[in-house]
């Protein structure tokens, strides 16, 4: 299965990246995504907040594989 990251970028944004390996050129496949929560209930609660992107990096390496 294909590895993947969550990468905090700002107070309010993440970054998802899935790593797919290599291409046929050999350059690497990963694809990213960017998470901006604007709840900010979500974000006063470390582990609802931590599900939250964990469920939603399930849900991109899904559907980039």
């Amino acid at each position: 299965m294909a590895k993947g990251s969550i990468e905090q970028r700002s107070p309010n944004t993440w970054r998802l990246t899935v790593d797919l390996g290599f291409n046929a050129d050999g350059s690497r496949n990963r694809p990213r995504k960017p998470i901006v929560i604007e709840d900010k209930a979500l974000l006063r609660t470390t582990k609802r907040l931590q599900e939250y992107l964990d469920d939603q990096l399930a849900i991109f390496k899904n559907s980039s594989a």
